[in-house]
């Protein structure tokens, strides 16, 4: 089977990597079978190999992931055509057969009349400054700074600002636009424009956008470069190319993986003004990057949107389930007390208001950790007895545990002395552990050791919860601290361990936890012992 893979450069031009064996392995290092020299592709990224006559991709754990035709996958089937991306920039078209590597170079959309294939020629072979200066060095600053925008920049304004900010210093453009298509309304919409400081008041005053030009390149899918467009079979009838007397104009698709997203328009009012063919291959290689750029933004805002939204449903069919349970529980006791009035039966008005009184105590709980976990907040921090805290925990639940049959033991550390807490976040936090541990146990031999400990380096203490119940599986175990997420079925809240979580991240703090399914479980809480400033 005959293999390329074609790596297309920002200069327009392409690497062709001809593979006589596999398998092959991708990465930065020299090494590696293909050397990739690209910031965002790990050492070892990648391995290209055969199985069944199938040409495959793996990923090796790389650290920004690998992806075809804009998917990440772990293994897959490669095709011919197929655009592989390591890491975040880097891609390479896959080719197979007899396929010329030629036809992955973009065409470009040119004004031959006005451009004899000479003057394309020559200008694409030299590296002469233009006017501006526009150097391999230049250039090549250029690409750097632009990298740095689009890696760092999280809102499309930023993105499309910037590189025109960037555009304006290489390139002799005396006007310049980036326009983006609206989602909603699918109109093309400046988010970005420019003049250069030489251009008049007057000239500054009216809109300055030909869209006879925008129309073509945009439908068209190309880059569109033009000397004069007064005298350009393509425009030159346009009224906005006559009455903005726009002499050398550039217009770049903003191409997205699917769609086009919108364009970079520049053009100049003088006729000193010159365009190349540089010029052009500049701003598609950077309108290329620019589009993927903004479609990322695009996706991130709409996956968090689609998170918050599934965050809030979840949470309402949360809220509502436990509320219903709780609601049924008190209409329950209600007629349980209800029968025990009406006929005067003192024990079953006894039951009833037991239902009724466990209920609304559940009531007022979830009302409470609804209040804890809906907002931020910064601990009440105090110097407190690092055991005394676990002591009264322990002394409270005593009187559940023995009328359940658990043995609740308390082992305190005689070395931890004050330390700095909220007492009133960390007891609620604690009397959720250990409650939760004493409802595990079994009716019979149940056991739960609460144990205090000074880490030896000083800084820090740990609480430990130990059970022998009935241990959580390793499915339960990822969820736990999620809202609304409970293993007590209709007696849990599911807020009671997301609130316990909170209270310790916001001192800094971390959750362990350790489970056999049929053996027990143990939670161990780790705190500075200083509060805020300790490290």
């Amino acid at each position: 089977m005959k293999i390329r893979f074609v790596h297309k450069k920002k200069d327009g031009n392409s690497v062709t990597y001809n593979i006589q064996k596999l398998p092959v392995i991708l990465g930065r290092e020299a090494e590696n079978d293909i050397a990739l020299s690209d910031k965002s592709v790990s050492r070892v990224h990648a391995e290209i190999f055969l199985e069944k006559d199938k040409l495959f991709i793996k990923d090796l754990g790389s650290h920004n992931g690998t992806y075809i035709n804009g998917q990440e996958i772990k293994s897959s089937v490669l095709s011919n055509n197929d655009v592989v991306r390591l890491g975040k920039t880097y891609e390479l078209m896959v080719m197979t057969g007899d396929q010329q590597a030629d036809s992955f170079r973009e065409e470009w959309d040119l004004t031959t009349k006005l451009i004899s294939p000479e003057e394309i020629e020559a200008e694409a072979n030299s590296e002469e400054k233009g006017e501006l200066g526009t150097s391999t060095g230049s250039v090549l600053a250029f690409f750097q700074k632009a990298g740095n925008i689009l890696e760092n920049a999280f809102e499309s304004e930023d993105i499309v600002s910037g590189i025109l900010d960037l555009t304006f210093q290489i390139i002799p453009a005396t006007r310049g636009f980036v326009l983006l298509v609206d989602p909603d309304t699918s109109e093309m919409i400046v988010q970005a424009q420019k003049f250069r400081s030489s251009e008049s008041k007057q000239l500054q005053s009216s809109s300055y956008l030909s869209t006879t030009i925008l129309d073509h390149a945009i439908k068209q899918g190309k880059a569109v470069l033009t000397l004069d467009a007064g005298r350009d079979e393509r425009f030159g009838a346009a009224e906005s190319v006559k009455n903005q007397q726009i002499r050398g104009a550039i217009c770049v698709p903003l191409k997205g993986r699917t769609e086009i997203l919108g364009a970079i328009y520049v053009h100049s009012g003088l006729s000193s003004h010159k365009f190349t063919v540089s010029d052009l291959k500049l701003l598609t290689a950077v309108g290329a990057e620019m589009g993927v750029a903004v479609e990322n933004v695009r996706l991130y805002k709409d996956k968090i949107k689609s998170e918050k939204l599934a965050a809030v449903g979840q949470a309402i069919a949360g809220l509502s389930h436990c509320i219903k349970n709780i609601l049924n529980g008190m209409e329950g006791g209600s007629f349980i007390l209800q029968k025990g009035l009406d006929k005067e039966d003192d024990n079953s008005i006894r039951e009833g208001w037991d239902i009724l009184k466990r209920n609304s105590s559940r009531l007022k709980d979830l009302m409470l950790d609804m209040l804890a976990y809906s907002k931020p907040r910064e601990p009440a921090y105090a110097e407190i007895d690092g055991n005394s805290i676990h002591e009264e925990v322990v002394g409270l639940l005593r009187e559940k545990a023995k009328a359940k049959g658990v043995d609740l033991q308390f082992m305190p550390d005689k070395k931890l002395g004050k330390v700095k807490l909220d007492g009133k976040a960390i007891y609620r936090g604690l009397l959720n552990l250990v409650t939760n541990a004493l409802d595990a146990c079994p009716s019979e031999g149940g056991k739960v050791v609460v144990t205090t400990q000074l880490l030896p380096e000083g800084k820090h203490f740990q609480i430990s919860i130990q059970d022998n119940g009935q241990g959580i599986s390793e499915e339960n175990l990822a969820k736990l601290g999620r809202a609304f997420f409970s293993t007590k079925g209709s007696e849990g809240t599911g807020l009671g361990l997301s609130v316990t979580y909170k209270v310790i991240e916001e001192h800094k703090g971390s959750v362990q936890v350790d489970s056999k399914v049929g053996i027990g479980t143990t939670f161990t809480v780790t705190l500075p012992v200083s509060g805020p400033l300790s490290s």
